[in-house]
């Protein structure tokens, strides 16, 4: 429940420390701004969703007024997928234990010097605890309605697995990967200036003289690298890569490389590289063996997902949704 509470205690903060231009007269949080299915909506409501979308400095300007409105229209869509999962999750009689709820209060006030300074708070921002307890027990409503939709502990069976698998094969192809190595020289950022590039630059050729003198790529990294302790061991080596894994003017050197070759020293930001490819690896179908644990995690979380979007979007197809203020509808067309 600790996690519970911590949400709720945000919750709180957000809506205590609404900064004060949200009273404004023509726009105070007592208005009512939408109903669903009769269950009116407060701009406070919004305004405190939209506390948890923005960062902190925003309140300090940070974020531009357009933005601003773009995000208080997704919280107006968020407090009312809330109330209609709260809703539903009510009308199926989902039940939350007393003595969990009575834990996770006393561990929102814990977070307070004690419980005086904790009513306090709340007054400042004209809550009870009455309506602490409240958003307590909605937000386990809401948890335990949405996992009883969603049905995590449902187990993908073997053979679900495998289908999915033999149906989308092209989903499990390794592609074509280069065994890369590297020397990596780097150059101190501090009073970083010509002479010294050019210092390290030289310190780069000359590690490439000896290899091309005959002496073994993993006995030069080991003596002239400043890459981590364990890669020197591996005789620089960085393992298969994918096209695209590294830094764009590496990744184009390693992809015209012929296997065996080492490169020319290669410029970076953070110093200077030598970049060898043992071989090309074709690309090759991954078995089912190897992917079916991940793979049927994978699925049981994608099909929770899919279960939890199509209850939500059949509660709004039935719902009664008015929003009453214009400037918190979506446009048209992006209404979810």
């Amino acid at each position: 429940m600790s996690a519970l509470a911590s949400r709720l205690l945000l919750c709180l903060v957000c809506l205590l420390l609404l900064p004060p231009a949200v009273e404004a007269e023509e726009n105070p949080l007592d208005a009512i701004v939408a109903r669903v299915d009769g269950v009116e909506i407060s701009r406070r409501d919004v305004e405190g969703e939209l506390s948890r979308l923005l960062p902190w400095s925003s309140y300090h300007g940070t974020v531009d007024e357009a933005k601003r409105q773009t995000l208080r229209r997704q919280a107006m869509q968020t407090v009312i997928d809330r109330q209609l999962k709260l809703a539903d999750a009510q009308q199926r009689g989902v039940g939350v234990d007393k003595g969990e709820l009575a834990e996770a209060l006393a561990k929102v006030i814990a977070k307070y010097p004690d419980e005086a300074a904790f009513r306090a708070e709340l007054a400042k921002g004209g809550f009870t605890v009455d309506a602490v307890k409240t958003e307590l027990r909605n937000r386990r409503l809401l948890e335990i309605g949405e996992r009883q939709v969603a049905d995590p502990d449902r187990p993908v069976s073997r053979a679900e697995a495998q289908k999915y698998y033999q149906d989308n094969l092209a989903k499990f192809v390794e592609p074509k990967r280069a065994v890369v190595r590297e020397i990596f020289i780097q150059v101190p950022i501090l009073n970083r200036n010509d002479q010294m590039w050019n210092g390290y630059l030289n310190k780069a050729k000359d590690a490439l003289a000896r290899i091309e003198s005959g002496e073994p790529f993993e006995e030069v990294v080991r003596a002239v690298s400043d890459a981590p302790a364990e890669e020197k061991e591996a005789g620089g080596l960085l393992g298969p890569l994918h096209a695209g894994r590294l830094p764009p003017a590496m990744d184009k050197v390693v992809w015209g490389l012929r296997e065996g070759q080492v490169s020319n020293p290669v410029e970076d930001l953070k110093g200077i590289y030598l970049l060898k490819v043992d071989r090309f690896l074709p690309d090759h179908q991954v078995s089912f063996a190897e992917v079916e644990t991940k793979l049927r995690k994978d699925l049981q979380r994608s099909w929770s997902e899919e279960r939890v979007a199509t209850w939500l979007k059949g509660l709004r197809a039935k719902a009664k949704i008015e929003i009453l203020d214009p400037a918190l509808a979506e446009p048209a067309g992006e209404a979810p």
